[in-house]
């Protein structure tokens, strides 16, 4: 038995992952737009900036380019799936041409419950096609084996969080780069080092200003639902004055190489279906017998059944980094006590 969690934390780290499963290997196009759509939209080593003690963890090892977690299941709801980037992503970030359109759109990481919509300048953008046409029964598995597990165990530990505090905090962990991807749109210039999001029914202004004013003391620059907006969740849980919620995204800046020093110095990871190599912290999504005996079958099998994606481009840490994450965990370690004071029984 797993041993009782000491703090009322959830991590939720949707988009650390980087392995794309055999299964849906046939679906992609081209190797090389798998390698660069993985390196540019991972919010790399988010896993272990992270990475406290005590919590529940909500993980996976999967790629966002497989299935994104966080956005609508329903692209009809679902703004970026205007440029193939819906909760399965079709088309790649980058474009031929842009235009311009006003239109209403997420100006956030759309989170499949909890969305803040802005009107903005929308580019009607000729993405390139990232993906083959999945037929209806390909949707539905993917959503199946990955979309359904997440929100299952992540419902599930908000209320095993809530059940032996009496309350939780979720804690929704993202990394943006300094500047824009041509898919997003963004009137910040520069971008600020931390970004806090915040829901209009889950965040209480006490936490907002907890997350801002420590990260402000701390030296760093920092904005509230600016580029990005929102925190993760789940439906039944909206307006429960006992589960709270905030988003912290962090600037990759802080904590990677330079890009010069990125594509000059980084280190090439294999990218691989042996998931047996990935680091601990990279742990198998829980809560699906099916789907954690996927991730973690590939160990038992001959190298020939395991194939091989080739190499992709790992950004370095920067000498912050070791820092950063010390600052991180004891910011939280603060926002739990503030949350125990508050609601503790």
């Amino acid at each position: 038995m797993w041993p009782p969690t000491t703090l009322p934390l959830v991590l939720h780290i949707p988009h650390a992952g980087t392995a794309i499963p055999s299964a849906v290997l046939d679906q992609f196009l081209s190797l090389e737009q798998i390698h660069q759509t993985v390196f540019d939209l991972t919010d790399w080593y988010t896993n272990e900036l992270f990475r406290i003690p005590g919590c529940l963890r909500v993980e996976t090892p999967i790629s966002r380019v497989v299935v994104d977690t966080e956005r609508y299941i329903d692209d009809a709801l679902e703004s970026a799936a205007r440029f193939g980037q819906g909760v399965i992503y079709t088309h790649t970030h980058t474009h031929t041409h842009t235009d311009t359109d006003t239109d209403t759109q997420s100006h956030s990481h759309s989170h499949s419950h909890s969305h803040s919509h802005t009107t903005l300048p929308l580019r009607r953008r000729a993405s390139r096609p990232l993906r083959r046409k999945i037929s209806e029964e390909e949707r539905t598995e993917l959503l199946n084996q990955y979309y359904t597990p997440w929100h299952l165990k992540l419902g599930n530990d908000v209320e095993e969080q809530r059940n032996r505090f009496g309350y939780c905090v979720i804690i929704d962990c993202h990394s943006f780069p300094s500047i824009p991807l041509p898919t997003e749109v963004s009137s910040l210039n520069p971008r600020p080092d931390i970004c806090i999001g915040t829901s209009s029914t889950n965040t209480p202004s006490w936490l907002e200003d907890a997350m801002l004013s420590g990260f402000r003391k701390l030296g760093y620059r920092c904005e509230s639902n600016a580029p990005f907006s929102g925190s993760m969740v789940p439906s039944k849980f909206e307006g429960d004055p006992n589960v709270l919620s905030v988003m912290i995204e962090i600037n990759r800046d802080l904590y990677l190489e330079p890009e010069d020093k990125i594509h000059s110095f980084a280190s090439n990871r294999r990218l691989t279906l042996n998931h047996s190599e990935n680091s601990p912290s990279q742990s198998p999504l829980v809560g699906n017998a099916a789907l954690t005996e996927r991730f973690t079958a590939p160990q038992n099998q001959n190298h020939s059944e395991s194939q091989e994606l080739g190499t992709i481009r790992q950004p370095k840490k920067g000498e912050r980094f070791e820092l950063l994450r010390n600052q991180i965990t004891a910011l939280l370690l603060a926002i739990a006590q503030e949350a125990e004071c508050r609601l503790g029984q």
